[in-house]
């Protein structure tokens, strides 16, 4: 097994993680590929399938007719125009950060959704979760109208899983691509209120909900993987590939590095076995690799959410059960996601994850954490959005 130029240096044993395979020459993969990982095919019993994760987002009675396997359910209204229109001017521009891909979003995907109106139900559904965000007055209507475009979108999705082929792989694909984004912004009409007298429980609730997304984001997971001989071919290929060249050979910043050290000698000392040390030093490098480097604008922000899918599944499994490292280790993907604070559909959202870890740790990690909180918000560092 190979060993890591760093852990050679420090004369210390390696927990390598072989690198992202690239599909090609210039370092790039396809973003939710999950390459050496654990994961399989076989779903572990105590996951939950993209089957249950979607009907977990669906309301009671939403369902479609098993025969429309083209999601080509054609129930509109005279003001989806106003939405599509929002889409192609305003909410295509939130969706991804690199200027190179926005035009995918602005003209290749709305003419795909023509034919695929699950895939346009969902367009509508980002756009009307967008003008509640930007209309307060006007909230609860957009939410509303977002829901039903939401439900319906994934009412006609679900059943295409069982018949993604060639010609239909595009379009599933790009819908799967906005279900993080939707998954997230759901989230936002759900956020428990933060007036609870029990700052734990809100943590706790907050975290559970966070992590009903990142299982449904690595659900989608498999349909990427399982549709990329056919995507690398579409127009589209460059929506699911990100560039992780700068990662192998671009150091990380020094306090980033110290604190990825910090994680490894806390991981090395307080591991509860020797598998679960190397499940949480495999997590450490992984969240090496997907850290950003360099100007933000220049970064595919697939990189921040790579991350939550290439973990093995037993990592996943010891951040749901609450294992303490697991837990801490994700509070530190919160300071990436905090990088995207300034897409609506991510918001505080990396701060809260922040603050809900440090709320869920006992003692012991304040050190870790004043770096963490510092990172998201340089002026205090230490207010929580928990604290009582």
């Amino acid at each position: 097994k190979p060993s890591c130029g760093r852990c050679e240096k420090r004369k210390g044993s390696c927990h390598y993680v072989e690198p992202l395979s690239p599909t090609s020459s210039n370092g790039q993969f396809p973003i939710f590929r999950t390459g050496t990982n654990s994961q399989s095919r076989n779903a572990s019993p105590l996951q939950p399938s993209i089957f249950e994760l979607l009907g977990s987002f669906l309301p009671p009675g939403a369902e479609c007719s098993s025969n429309d396997l083209q999601g080509n359910q054609n129930i509109f209204q005279d003001g989806d125009l106003e939405l599509l229109h929002h889409f192609s001017t305003s909410t295509y521009l939130t969706i991804i950060n690199l200027q190179h891909l926005r035009s995918l979003w602005q003209i290749e995907i709305p003419q795909m959704a023509f034919s695929n109106s699950f895939l346009m139900h969902g367009i509508l559904a980002m756009a009307a979760f967008h003008l509640a965000h930007e209309r307060p007055h006007a909230a609860e209507e957009y939410t509303n109208i977002a829901v039903y475009h939401h439900t319906s979108a994934l009412s006609l999705y679900r059943p295409l899983l069982d018949h993604i082929t060639e010609d239909n792989c595009a379009p599933v694909v790009a819908f799967s691509t906005l279900v993080a984004c939707l998954a997230m912004a759901m989230q936002s009409s759900a956020d428990p209120p933060q007036q609870l007298p029990a700052p734990r429980a809100i943590a706790a609730a907050y975290v559970k909900s966070m992590f009903k997304t990142l299982a449904l984001v690595r659900g989608v997971n498999m349909i990427v993987i399982s549709t990329r001989p056919w995507i690398e071919h579409t127009s589209i290929a460059a929506l699911v590939n990100v560039d992780v060249e700068q990662a192998y050979h671009t150091p990380l910043d020094a306090d980033v590095e110290g604190i990825m050290m910090s994680l490894e000698t806390r991981i090395a000392e307080h591991s509860e076995s020797e598998e679960m040390r190397d499940e949480y030093m495999s997590a450490v490098e992984r969240l090496r690799q997907c850290y950003p480097r360099g100007d933000w604008e220049t970064i595919h922000q697939g990189m921040i959410m790579a991350w939550p899918v290439i973990v093995s599944d037993g990592f996943f499994m010891a951040m749901v059960e609450g294992r303490q490292i697991a837990i801490a280790i994700l509070g530190i993907w919160g300071t990436m996601l905090d990088l995207m604070r300034d897409s609506w559909w991510i918001s505080g959202k990396g701060k809260m994850l922040v603050d809900a870890a440090y709320e869920l740790l006992p003692a012991g990690w304040e050190e870790i954490f004043a770096w963490a909180r510092k990172k998201i918000d340089p002026r205090t560092g230490i207010d929580s959005v928990f604290d009582s």
